[in-house]
């Protein structure tokens, strides 16, 4: 699998950083954004129309490849001795490994920063 830049949703990621650095909320963006019939990337599972929620900004927020790296090694799967169910166990971050993949960059590094100040 090779992910590519998408050139429709890449600016609507860009005005979300760029809206929570210029100082307004998760619940705000997700209103402006739902008000302009601007599409959420895709629907919530229990519901069947696609909007913006704050809990999807926040996440996007805090999502690395949008500054152009790679994250993985986060989580590890354990199984349950009791249940015999594999469960997600997250990593500690000394664990993750970090990769630079520049062709993924949406936002500037300075603008990353700005949010990662707000949060």
């Amino acid at each position: 699998m090779k992910l590519e830049l998408d050139e429709v949703e890449a600016p609507i990621v860009e005005r979300v950083f760029t809206m929570y650095a210029n100082g307004n909320s998760l619940a705000s963006i997700a209103k402006i954004l739902n008000a302009e019939g601007v599409q959420a990337p895709q629907p919530p599972r229990n519901r069947l129309i696609r909007a913006w929620c704050p809990s999807s900004i926040r996440d996007m927020l805090r999502n690395e490849r949008y500054r152009g790296v790679f994250v993985w090694n986060r989580t590890k799967k354990e199984r349950n001795p009791e249940t015999g169910r594999k469960t997600s166990r997250p990593r500690p971050e000394s664990d993750w490994m970090r990769v630079e993949v520049p062709e993924w960059r949406i936002v500037s590094e300075e603008l990353w920063q700005q949010v990662e100040a707000q949060i």
